[in-house]
């Protein structure tokens, strides 16, 4: 292929951040984690541009690094690196038989952020300008909490956070006594959201949801296993009395239509580290538009 601007390179740099919690350093997936580590995707090309991306990382990072290296590089290296939608729809299809998902997509979502950099630095515009532009200059963030259990230490952790001047807060926690100590500690100003990573059946969450509706929740995020569930989502949605967030372990756009589709969220999430980077966002945004009343 004759092109401007080939790729002539992609790199991979495992990134690690110390870090702290404010409690005792927790274990995740059979490590110590007192780092949070990211996968940062390097491409160059023979313009001289250069484009960074970001693949998922925590203790996944050297499953997808070596599927980066192994598979995905091979088939980028020289390819028209303004071309993104073309080439991330060839690569996708030929390998689609090993699964849209895991490190493949993590990859996959590394390498198109890192295109749509180069494009933006080709045009001289910041990827916000070359995607449209926004006429906000702010955007609220909030706080998220790891799962600490113990309610006093939970409570401590989130007060920190609205010192700090945090006016969302997100805990992790799977208990009641957790989130109404959180609750009693930031007062009814600040906004508290709750991410409980899947653990519960339809009747569990069903109940947890009744038990969590006087504590004023901001969200439920994720109630339900397994999260591609969205009949059960749905089901905790119009019953549970407390707006539901998901989305974040869905790795395709067909995915979020499948679960707007089901009247199952009022929070989409895609993670553009995990969905195929900003490409596949994109889609998700628009299917929630076009799907979607709010």
């Amino acid at each position: 292929m004759t092109s401007g601007m080939k790729i002539t390179a992609i790199d991979t740099i495992h990134v690690r951040i110390p870090f702290t919690c404010g409690g005792p350093t927790p274990v995740f997936a059979g490590r110590t984690w007192d780092t949070v580590d990211t996968l940062l995707v390097k491409i160059s090309t023979d313009a001289g541009i250069t484009g960074w991306g970001e693949a998922f990382g925590h203790t996944i990072i050297p499953a997808t690094r070596v599927t980066i290296e192994t598979m995905l590089a091979p088939l980028c290296l020289g390819r028209d690196a303004t071309q993104i939608e073309a080439l991330l729809l060839d690569v996708h299809q030929r390998l689609h038989i090993f699964g849209r998902n895991g490190p493949l997509v993590y990859g996959l979502s590394g390498i198109d952020m890192a295109l749509w950099d180069i494009a933006g630095k080709r045009a001289g515009l910041s990827v916000y300008d070359l995607l449209g532009g926004t006429a906000k200059r702010d955007l609220p963030v909030y706080a998220s909490l790891i799962r600490y259990s113990h309610p006093d230490l939970v409570a401590r952790n989130a007060e920190r956070a609205v010192s700090q001047g945090f006016r969302h807060v997100k805990l992790h926690e799977i208990g009641l006594e957790q989130v109404r100590a959180t609750r009693e500690a930031v007062g009814t100003e600040v906004a508290v959201m709750l991410d409980t990573n899947c653990p519960w059946s339809l009747a569990e969450a069903m109940a947890m949801a009744r038990r969590l509706r006087p504590l004023d929740l901001y969200w439920l995020e994720e109630p339900c296993w397994p999260p591609e569930n969205y009949a059960a989502l749905a089901d905790v949605r119009s019953a549970g009395g407390i707006p539901i967030a998901a989305g974040e372990n869905n790795t395709t756009a067909m995915g979020f239509l499948h679960m707007f589709q089901a009247g199952a969220v009022d929070f989409a999430q895609p993670s553009p580290a995990k969905v195929g980077g900003i490409s596949e966002a994109r889609k998700v945004f628009a299917l929630a538009e076009a799907t979607t009343s709010g």
